[in-house]
């Protein structure tokens, strides 16, 4: 049970280490694009917080990160984890990005005859709107790398992520369909996932998920997981998350059900996690990249809810005892942060008077300056921090109209320095 702390972040090793041969879903689950509202980390203070550490009694996991002057952001370059009871279970992260600061490599290291194995990797590539486009998976066995297979994302008109491809690699540059991962949505809401495995010819045993969210606050509040028999004609329940939320929207405890039969879910939480928040700090908490996988958690390394801080400080685990069948407590998990300081308030700090119009916008914005600047150049990043635009600032009109809707940054560079920063809605 000590290895439920593994178990949330080698999502990204499970992933590269080869393809699942299970009938109904495979671990892979990539996540589609999150709400702006989810996403978005005001930049009040130019104090932040950085999550370096996060521990329990048995093991750990250590963060590293790489500051961009020119975008003013911290990305995360590596993760090393720490049991300190099976050094077997020990992984080694390692992340690479192009100049576009699109993650292209994930880099996987095992800890084996006391020093790290290099044991597997994932490739991406994008799209000319920063969009994932492909995946590319090998391992080392022991004589070098294998390709394991690909897969490949589709988009719809608003930038949606509608599908995951998956096609396992049989030697030769030769690749069949193994599973695919339909995702559906209403309006901006991501509401459920259809799994299916390929076999004999077909796509069959559907598999879904079924996203809840509180109609008050428009916040995911469960996951329903249940499957498609064909032979049967029939669906069976499997399990269950629940998230409940505090007054001010932040997730205060998950948990995790079974069905109890193929219609009724049990009454019995099996697992669960209590969150706590440090509520007193005005400074916004940056978070690692671990992949695009988030799995059923709703606020995981998310920086604020609701444009509060979700500061993490601690969460506790308790778990299912095979001998009762009741929850016992296991253990909390700390986090640990670095107080650090980015200056993307220097420039409100500065003396340019500029301005960015009309906001919101239907397709072009203009950028006024009253003072000429020099190697300037435009930004535009999506709610998820991911650039999705970027030109020379020769004019003073910037042509938004290739951008799905929702919510963007607008930074204007020169010299190196961020020396104006707006948010932009684009309708």
């Amino acid at each position: 049970m000590k290895k439920q702390l593994l178990a949330l972040f080698v999502c990204c090793s499970v992933v590269v280490g080869g393809y699942s041969q299970k009938t109904k879903t495979t671990n892979y689950r990539p996540f589609p694009n999150q709400s702006a509202k989810e996403n978005t980390v005001s930049t009040k203070s130019a104090q932040c917080l950085l999550l370096k550490k996060m521990s329990s009694p048995f093991d750990k996991i250590e963060f590293s990160y790489d500051f961009d002057e020119q975008r003013q952001k911290y990305y995360s370059i590596g993760e090393i984890y720490t049991d300190y009871d099976y050094p077997e279970y020990n992984y080694k992260a390692e992340y690479v990005y192009d100049e576009n600061r699109n993650m292209i490599k994930t880099k996987i290291f095992s800890w084996k005859n006391n020093e790290w194995f290099y044991s597997c990797y994932e490739e991406f590539e994008y799209d000319s709107l920063g969009r994932r486009t492909l995946r590319i998976n090998a391992n080392d066995l022991g004589s070098g790398f294998v390709i394991g297979g690909k897969g490949y994302y589709s988009y719809n008109n608003q930038g949606q992520l509608v599908e995951y491809l998956q096609k396992l690699h049989r030697g030769n540059d030769v690749y069949e369909d193994l599973n695919k991962i339909e995702y559906y949505y209403e309006g901006n809401k991501f509401v459920r996932t259809i799994d299916y495995y390929y076999s004999y010819g077909q796509w069959t045993e559907p598999f879904y998920g079924d996203y809840v969210y509180d109609s008050v606050s428009n916040l995911r509040v469960g996951l329903l997981n249940y499957a498609f028999y064909e032979d049967l004609n029939a669906t069976e329940l499997q399990t269950k998350y629940e998230w409940t939320r505090s007054a001010n929207g932040k997730v205060a405890q998950r948990d995790y059900y079974r069905a109890s039969s193929s219609t009724t879910w049990s009454n019995f939480s099996l697992d669960r996690y209590e969150f706590r928040y440090d509520e007193s700090t005005n400074r916004y908490p940056i978070y690692p990249t671990i992949t695009d996988f988030k799995g059923e958690w709703e606020e995981w390394f998310t920086p604020q809810v609701n444009g509060n801080p979700n500061v993490y400080t601690t969460h506790k685990w308790s778990t299912e005892d095979q001998n009762t069948g009741n929850l016992a407590y296991i253990f909390d998990v700390t986090y640990n942060y670095d107080q650090v300081t980015i200056g993307l308030n220097d420039a409100e700090r500065n003396n340019i008077n500029m301005s960015i119009y009309p906001n919101p916008t239907k397709d072009k914005i203009n950028i006024d300056c009253s003072t000429p600047l020099s190697n300037s150049i435009v930004k535009v990043y999506n709610s998820l921090g991911k650039e999705v635009m970027s030109q020379n600032l020769s004019n003073t009109e910037v042509d938004l109209s290739s951008l799905s809707q929702g919510l963007y940054l607008v930074n204007v560079i020169s010299n190196g320095k961020v020396v104006k920063q707006e948010k932009i809605v684009k309708n």
